[in-house]
């Protein structure tokens, strides 16, 4: 085993599989120590890397680093998607910000998004 783990290549796909993994698992710290793993390794992290770390916070409605992520990805010359504006919206209501829930709805519709049930469910959750 030692040698095969030795022998296996580190790619962003495999470090976005544990982000997620760690994510689903509720580990909070290990997610964002894999994406700073992911750069360490001067790999660049991925609209998904965000994506997954963006979810991670909103699960346990830690809203001001989500929207953090949030930035930090357009930072990076990536653009959020929709998954990445409602994980933002659900981990501001979750976190009881109803301001910055809609604030963070108004902005993906300026950029042309269209919000789903998610997105309205996410809001809702935050009255």
């Amino acid at each position: 085993w030692e040698r095969e783990k030795r022998q296996l290549e580190i790619t962003p796909i495999a470090i976005n599989i544990l982000i997620d993994a760690a994510a689903k698992s509720g580990e909070g710290v290990k997610v964002e120590d894999h994406l700073q793993d992911m750069r360490r390794r001067r790999m660049a992290p991925t609209v998904r890397s965000y994506n997954t770390v963006i979810h991670a916070c909103a699960k346990v409605g830690a809203s001001a680093a989500a929207e953090r992520y949030l930035l930090e990805m357009q930072e990076e010359s990536l653009k959020p998607t929709l998954f990445s504006f409602t994980s933002v919206i659900d981990s501001c209501a979750k976190s009881g910000d109803i301001e910055r829930a809609e604030h963070w709805l108004l902005e993906l519709q300026r950029r042309h998004l269209v919000p789903n049930a998610v997105t309205y469910t996410a809001l809702i959750d935050a009255y």
